[in-house]
């Protein structure tokens, strides 16, 4: 989104108003218990076409989601429409149309006109020109709050964009009492007639709020804290990424240079050996950073995940009314705790030493062409070797033993293994290529 979104604080949220599998911004959304956010309709193919991969094997009601794989529940005889809509990320969408010019925010009454040039806060309806001149006319409407576009996108009346929560069961009624029974909105009909009756503890939203208000601000904090943590250990994860990266090079670097410090005689028989171990080397490095990408990969999405749920959480306690705080509460909280639970699991995880050195010894005197084709064997072979770093235990896409570079000399034997190719290879380790302990 550009223009005002681009210099308001609701920008935080632009992510969150994306569907990532239409890349649109979300239409009627619906939010999963991992709270990523997706268009009904999109989300209801996704159902659907893993319902119809899974019609012979009898029906499914877990499914993953989109972004992160996490599932959630969605049983055989319900439907994506029956999931609860997000009032906060509806309203929260509302916002961004609103202080995004170029968007534009259609009128509530689905006509054919241009799009809204004002809002009726008393009605909770978007009024397109002509629509507006209607309203304004009828005189039942005298005294009704109405805001232009420009009005409504100052920041202090952001919150009169979005709508009140209206009860399915009571036309009209709106969403005022909280049962902490049944952890549900409910209107004062829903208490008199059904809660109360069953004993159930209810309370007003305008007394309980600030209670969870609190609660979720400190749930926030806990979440900043392990957000920071994650990225301090995704920054852990680059550097050992970069440290195989140029100990891999140096390696490859110091092959080569012994390669072309050998006798003329020598070259094609040690091109072919200098060329293996290079090889060898690639292919083992290609699969420790295979390794070091995927845990990265896994800890972003972690990581992400956190951030999704401070950034929700901030701009429902600073910009969320009563109701929403009450009605979006337990499923960020829920997301939270499941969240920090694997904190130590993904932080804690070990990252392999990737340090790297080849070391050689000198040639010291001329050998004969079977003691050359000897002193290429004595060069000896890429390895794979391990020795892990970071905290004990914890989550990890990584091999325990994860592969680092290793070239182990070869021992020469009889008729070989005499003192003058001992002092030709530096002794009877040969050529070897480590890592930096």
């Amino acid at each position: 989104m550009a223009g005002a979104l681009q210099t308001d604080p609701i920008n935080q949220l632009e992510e969150n108003l994306q569907c990532t599998v239409c890349l649109e911004v979300l239409t009627d959304p619906r939010t999963l218990p991992c709270l990523h956010s997706f268009c009904k309709v999109c989300l209801e193919g996704i159902v659907e076409t893993l319902r119809g991969k899974a019609r012979l094997g009898g029906p499914i009601r877990e499914f993953p989601c989109p972004n992160c794989r996490a599932t959630f529940i969605l049983d055989p005889d319900k439907h994506v429409a029956d999931m609860p809509r997000n009032h906060f990320i509806c309203n929260m969408v509302k916002v961004a149309a609103v202080l995004d010019r170029g968007i534009g925010v259609p009128c509530s009454h689905n006509c054919s006109q241009s799009y809204s040039v004002a809002r009726c806060v008393t009605c909770e309806k978007f009024l397109c020109r002509e629509c507006l001149t209607g309203h304004n006319n009828y005189r039942a409407n005298n005294g009704h709050s109405v805001l232009t576009m420009e009005e409504l996108s100052k920041p202090e009346n952001r919150k009169k964009i979005n709508d009140k929560m209206y009860c399915n069961e009571h036309t009209g009624k709106k969403l005022k009492v909280y049962c902490e029974t049944c952890n549900q909105l409910i209107c004062r009909d829903c208490m008199d007639f059904k809660h109360v009756k069953q004993g159930h503890s209810c309370v007003l939203v305008k007394d309980i709020a600030n209670n969870y208000k609190e609660l979720l601000a400190s749930n926030g904090k806990a979440m900043e804290d392990a957000l920071t943590e994650g990225n301090a250990f995704l920054q852990r994860l680059t550097l050992t990424t970069q440290q195989l990266d140029r100990d891999a090079e140096n390696a490859k670097n110091k092959i080569a240079q012994r390669k072309e410090f050998v006798a003329k005689k020598i070259i094609e028989i040690l091109d072919q050996k200098a060329e293996s171990f290079c090889k060898k080397v690639d292919e083992i490095h290609k699969g420790k950073r295979a390794n070091l990408e995927q845990q990265t990969e896994e800890t972003k999405l972690y990581v992400e995940n956190i951030k999704t749920s401070v950034q929700l959480s901030k701009k429902l306690v600073d910009q969320g009314s009563e109701e929403e705080i009450i009605s979006s509460q337990k499923m960020i909280l829920d997301n939270a705790n499941n969240l920090l639970a694997d904190r130590e699991e993904y932080f804690k995880a070990r990252i392999p030493d990737a340090k790297l050195s080849y070391t050689s010894s000198a040639v010291k005197e001329p050998i004969n062409e079977e003691i050359l084709r000897e002193l290429a064997n004595s060069l000896g072979e890429v390895n794979e070797t391990s020795k892990d770093t970071g905290s004990q235990g914890g989550k990890s896409s990584l091999n325990p033993k994860a592969p680092a570079f290793s070239i182990p000399g070869s021992r020469l034997t009889s008729p070989f293994d005499n003192a003058a190719i001992r002092n030709m290879i530096g002794g009877q380790e040969g050529l070897v290529v480590t890592r930096h302990q």
